[in-house]
Order: structure tokens, then C-alpha cells, then sequence
């Protein structure tokens, strides 16, 4: 999933729903160069001025773009 900034913080293009801090799940499917994250699901801390999503529990910000994540709508 591919996401856009929009007047409402990042949304997902094919879901249409907005990220919300510390409720939104996203799970690693590939996080180049560290396999260790990969499969795991962590909760949305927020996202930088750079579009580079951080996640609770996850030293490491996930690149749109670069890394491969979906985000887990329940």
C-alpha cells in the first residue's frame, strides 16, 4: 500500500482511511535489510515531517516506498 499527505495527515490510497496515532496497526511483510521485523505487527506512534512511519515496539521508521507494510483494518 502505497500512502499520500493529504489536509488529513497520511492516508492510505486504496483504503481511504487516515493513519490515527496509536490506534492503526501495521504489519511488516519486508523491511529492507532487517528480516528480524518482518511479519510483525506494531501500532502507529506517528510520522514525520520525512513520511517515514514509526511504530511502538520498532526501533527502526518504516519507509513508504522502500519497505513493504499493509495496514491492518479491524
Amino acid at each position: 500500500m502505497k500512502f499520500i499527505k493529504s489536509s488529513m495527515g497520511i492516508r492510505g490510497i486504496y483504503s481511504g482511511e487516515p493513519l490515527i496515532e496509536n490506534k492503526t496497526k501495521i504489519k511488516i511483510l519486508h523491511m529492507r535489510g532487517n528480516p528480524q521485523y518482518n511479519g510483525k505487527i506494531y501500532v502507529l506512534r506517528t510520522v514525520d515531517d520525512a513520511g517515514q512511519i514509526h511504530l511502538h515496539g520498532c526501533t527502526l521508521a518504516v519507509i513508504p516506498n522502500i519497505d513493504i507494510f499493509e495496514v491492518i483494518n479491524e
